[in-house]
């Protein structure tokens, strides 16, 4: 009942206290019982005052006339017009009505009402001292794709966002920009259930909770479903309120299949264990200093390779670009000396596999590797140019916009950047 009580508060907007102002904009009823040193009423033309009567759909005229319900005939209506212009005269010393000469090229005449007031009459046409015709103007268009620079004067600089800012720069710099300089977050919508972020949240800790569990293959080969299935539901545990039971059911049901089917594939790999989990480096990229983080490092041969999850499908095409289209991988081969390789763990459904780059000698078996550039220490190499000058042109606030199928997909920024992308 709280969880339930809770979303429902998030999803209520209520309306915040409004603060003292000298100048209020009201609707008609809102005047009503308040007393004003300057009134002005607008809409004061035949057509609007009185106002038509509120016709119900569902309550027919002459049900709505026999049980007496406000504002149903226009004698209510008439009434209810001469009652407003009476308290709005006295509630203010300083009253002024008015009515547009015309509505869509139909001239309005005053409403008959105000025919009883001793009132200066005002040429209908006439205009206000500051409303004058200006001659044609010419629009300058210009365009500005850099935001004010960073001071990396005390470089390097300590800079939130890892490897994800430099996957921004590369996506899109208007991206990077809004989002981590800017702070132009996406703000997070109430669910009842668990959305596909978090469901790619669960499935990480859940691979966390195994692998800190059985830290290699050796440990693995003696893994049953039911210490699969203790580890799903420890990794359900994390959500920040209780799932429904039959949920729960199947929400453990999928985790547990996708992890004996990754266990499966770990197990072909050959031998290897798990040194590191949600390891972070600090890493200097640039005038840039990166925290990042790493779902995990094993020594594979005696060799340092990097694992990282995802749930989704991915895709790699070049080595040599890989810095500039996809940097994560690259970014995670600079964390360590040691690192030998870096790898995509593909945890989907309907594609489990393990894609990357890395030293022949660090090559991990039943894995798709990119070739490298010459050798691994050149392509090491050869990525850390590319990221750096990424880092570089986020610190010299390069923000253009770069409209693409990927950067735009998922992106909340559309009406800031106003750069629609062209199929």
């Amino acid at each position: 009942a709280l969880a339930l009580l809770e979303l429902m508060l998030e999803r209520v907007m209520f309306a915040p206290q409004s603060t003292r102002a000298d100048i209020r904009v009201l609707g008609m009823l809102e005047t009503t019982g308040l007393e004003f040193s300057h009134l002005w009423i607008c809409g004061m033309d035949e057509n609007s005052f009185p106002a038509q009567p509120l016709n119900n759909p569902f309550v027919p005229p002459a049900v709505a006339v026999r049980y007496g319900i406000p504002r149903a005939t226009p004698a209510q209506e008439l009434d209810l017009a001469r009652r407003q212009l009476r308290d709005w005269r006295r509630s203010t010393t300083f009253l002024r009505l008015s009515y547009t000469h015309t509505i869509e090229d139909s001239p309005q005449q005053a409403s008959l009402l105000l025919q009883s007031l001793q009132a200066k009459t005002l040429d209908s046409k006439a205009r206000h001292p500051y409303w004058q015709t200006q001659p044609r103007l010419q629009l300058q268009a210009f365009s500005d794709a850099n935001g004010p620079a960073l001071d990396t004067s005390h470089a390097p600089l300590d800079t939130p966002g890892g490897a994800a800012l430099l996957q921004a720069q590369a996506s899109c710099p208007f991206k990077a920009f809004a989002r981590y300089r800017l702070r132009l977050r996406s703000p997070l919508e109430a669910a009842d259930l668990p959305d596909a972020l978090q469901r790619g949240v669960l499935l990480h800790r859940a691979l966390e909770l195994l692998m800190s569990e059985f830290p290699g293959s050796e440990a693995l080969n003696g893994v049953g479903a039911n210490d699969v299935a203790k580890l799903c539901a420890e990794a359900l545990q994390q959500l920040p309120r209780p799932l429904p039971r039959h949920y729960r059911e199947h929400e453990i049901k999928r985790l547990s299949s996708l992890l004996n089917r990754w266990i499966e594939l770990e197990l072909e790999r050959g031998p290897f264990t798990t040194l590191h989990l949600e390891k972070t480096f600090a890493l200097q990229v640039g005038s840039l200093r990166l925290q990042i983080r790493v779902d995990r490092i094993d020594s594979s041969d005696g060799h340092w390779v990097v694992l990282d999850y995802k749930s989704g499908k991915v895709s790699l095409s070049n080595s040599r670009t890989l810095a500039q289209d996809e940097p994560q991988l690259p970014v995670y081969s600079l964390a360590d000396a040691k690192i030998r390789g870096v790898y995509f763990a593909q945890v989907h459904q309907d594609n489990m596999r393990l894609l990357g780059v890395s030293d022949p000698d660090a090559q991990l078996h039943n894995s798709r590797v990119l070739p490298a550039e010459a050798d691994w220490q050149q392509t090491r190499n050869h990525w850390r140019r590319d990221l750096e000058k990424l880092a570089e042109d986020y610190a010299d606030g390069r923000a253009a916009p770069r409209p693409s199928a990927a950067a735009c997909a998922q992106c909340h920024l559309g009406g800031v950047c106003r750069v629609p992308f062209q199929r």
